[in-house]
């Protein structure tokens, strides 16, 4: 597993000047070297942050239940945004389900939201699709790894019937090693999408 800890930004530059001074890197190499680019490494991050923001929001329901006070108008506000926001969605689930198990009593609007979420009437809205920001971060990342693979030796594409060993085919590759199924089409037009030549 020590071949998928990232390099930090200054050993990746080094390494990739260090096997351009080589000279014929193989395949193999160059897709040790794209999955241990601090570039997608950071891929790893991405699409998290809801996760992050549904125990986030799950944690403010719940401090706020503590006061009865303010409960009511805050997961009021909550419960508005839920009917299209996913992620508020979730925190309530959450939270609900963490006052729950903890015997705490749920204030009346969340007590009829989880009664309407539980009979079918609050059902969760749909997720959008990825972000812009979320796809630039991405994109951003793939370029500069692909970037980074050229300057070892290969090109960015290859030829439909030849064998896959173009820089698009290695990031490809690293990206599938971080659990990211991205193909070699993808990648390309990730490139051409940012028109970098």
């Amino acid at each position: 597993m020590s071949e998928l800890i990232p390099f930090g930004y200054r050993e990746f530059g080094e390494e990739c000047r260090r096997l351009k001074a080589r000279g014929n890197v193989t395949f193999e190499e160059a897709v040790q070297l794209a999955v241990r680019s601090p570039n997608l490494a950071d891929i790893d991050a991405f699409g998290s942050g809801v996760e992050l923001f549904q125990q986030h929001v799950a944690k403010i329901v719940y401090a706020h239940l503590r006061t009865p006070e303010s409960a009511e108008d805050e997961t009021a506000k909550l419960i508005e945004r839920s009917v299209y926001s996913a992620d508020a969605h979730a925190g309530l689930r959450l939270a609900s389900a963490q006052l729950i198990k903890d015997g705490r009593s749920l204030c009346d609007c969340l007590k009829k939201w989880l009664c309407d979420y539980l009979a079918g009437n609050a059902p969760p809205p749909r997720r959008p699709t990825r972000t812009r920001a979320v796809n630039a971060s991405r994109d951003l990342a793939i370029c500069m790894t692909l970037h980074a693979i050229r300057e070892v030796g290969f090109p960015l594409t290859r030829n439909d019937a030849s064998a896959p060993k173009s820089a698009s085919d290695v990031v490809a590759k690293a990206l599938e090693a971080h659990g990211r199924a991205i193909s070699y089409d993808a990648v390309v037009k990730v490139w051409n999408r940012h028109h970098l030549r």
